[in-house]
């Protein structure tokens, strides 16, 4: 399966944690592309003032996994406005997770999951799996390790182009 790994990263700690979910995947014997979202301004509050210096094009992939870090407490505005501006897919498998600096995932993570994946849903991707990846919490690698364990159990027993 040719899987597209989307994410937009702004101190790499997202970025680590797609790296980790490329390498799994991998290892099951799919195409896997990483694929970074910059936007021209990381510090822009709105998503409708976002512009981009670099989006992926999703079309061409199987299946998606899209990162993302929260930003106050919600879904950061970069990857509103990506997600936003995505033409209509069809209907292809996705899973989605993000990382936050809070350690409890009712402080942004989860609000942040639902909206990603509703905005997901709205473009025709059928949100399989989700994960929260709390960059300050003692269990974070135990953390990445159930998101990369549960984004692999997704794609496990998919066809493999």
């Amino acid at each position: 399966m040719k899987i597209g790994l989307i994410v937009h990263s702004r101190t790499g700690h997202t970025w680590s944690v797609a790296e980790a979910v490329g390498q799994a995947l991998r290892k099951q014997g799919h195409d896997v592309t990483l694929e970074r979202i910059v936007a021209a301004d990381d510090a822009a509050a709105k998503p409708e003032q976002v512009t981009f210096t670099s989006c992926p094009d999703i079309r061409s992939y199987d299946a998606l996994v899209i990162g993302a870090p929260v930003r106050g407490f919600n879904i950061n505005p970069v990857i509103r406005a990506y997600l936003s501006q995505l033409p209509a897919v069809g209907t292809k498998p996705a899973a989605c997770f993000v990382t936050m600096h809070l350690k409890k995932p009712w402080m942004g993570g989860n609000r942040a999951l639902a909206r990603m994946s509703g905005l997901c849903r709205d473009k025709g991707l059928e949100t399989r799996g989700q994960a929260i990846v709390s960059w300050s919490s003692p269990q974070r690698e135990q953390q990445i390790e159930r998101c990369v364990k549960s984004i692999e159990t997704l794609f496990a027993s998919k066809e493999k182009a």
